[in-house]
């Protein structure tokens, strides 16, 4: 079943599914959600986590082993399994497959991605832990998303989402959230805990602490060019130039 990422990152007390599977480009939002899901399993009794990384040379049966089994001192475990690459190998893919489908019922399997294809997307060890439980995508944050989510953001920290804090926000923070998030963070700690600050205090704290930490692809330059934004367009260029960035796409 596919939900929206930011939802797991929200939820709480919620029964957790026996399969979570995360991928996409976004890597604070699968982080936030894997430090939700963690934050829920051992609410709920997950008291051991194990974690894998698969890279080159890892060995799957160990990771089915450890679903096969539990530990003396745990009542119930968590397994997390990285796949930076997003593809697992014919192996990978056949004990993903045979894990997601004969789950104990003691432990929780968390598979953390990266981008994953349409075409891996069609393939059976997706689609088969997508079935067994839940799946979200932390898809790139597009230009017209980021206003949203930056306004979300300042509110949960009891800040202002006002026209010119997010606008300043999203100049200085497009392409890069985790830049963003921090910013946020400090701009808090300024302000005393359960008053909201007035917007011009709040706007003077921002304009002194950020600068432009702007992250551009490939990606942001065609969508300006097809938006016509001449101004966008030659300010990605810079950026891309100054970062040495998709040269060869472009």
């Amino acid at each position: 079943m596919r939900v929206d990422i930011q939802r797991l990152s929200e939820s709480s007390g919620a029964e957790l599914a026996p399969v979570y599977l995360l991928f996409g480009d976004e890597l604070l939002l699968i982080e936030e959600a894997c430090n939700a899901l963690r934050s829920q399993a051992a609410s709920q009794g997950f008291s051991e986590r194990v974690s894998y990384v698969a890279e080159q040379g890892f060995d799957w049966n160990e990771l089915l082993q450890s679903g096969n089994s539990l530990s003396l001192f745990a009542e119930r475990q968590l397994l997390e399994v990285r796949i930076p690459t997003g593809k697992p190998g014919q192996v990978g893919s056949r004990v993903l497959t045979e894990l997601a489908e004969n789950m104990p019922q003691d432990t929780l399997l968390l598979v953390v991605c990266g981008g994953v294809d349409k075409s891996g997307q069609n393939q059976k060890w997706f689609k088969t832990l997508d079935q067994s439980g839940v799946s979200a995508e932390a898809r790139r944050m597009t230009l017209d998303m980021l206003p949203g989510w930056l306004a979300n953001r300042l509110q949960k920290k009891g800040l202002l989402a006002d026209r010119d804090s997010v606008n300043l926000l999203t100049y200085c923070f497009e392409g890069n959230l985790l830049a963003a998030a921090q910013a946020i963070d400090m701009l808090a700690l300024n302000f005393n805990p359960g008053s909201q600050p007035d917007a011009k205090e709040q706007l003077a704290a921002l304009q002194e602490s950020v600068s432009d930490n702007s992250r551009f692809s490939v990606f942001s330059y065609l969508d300006a060019c097809l938006g016509g934004d001449w101004q966008r367009t030659a300010r990605i260029i810079d950026g891309l130039r100054a970062e040495n960035e998709g040269a060869v796409l472009l």
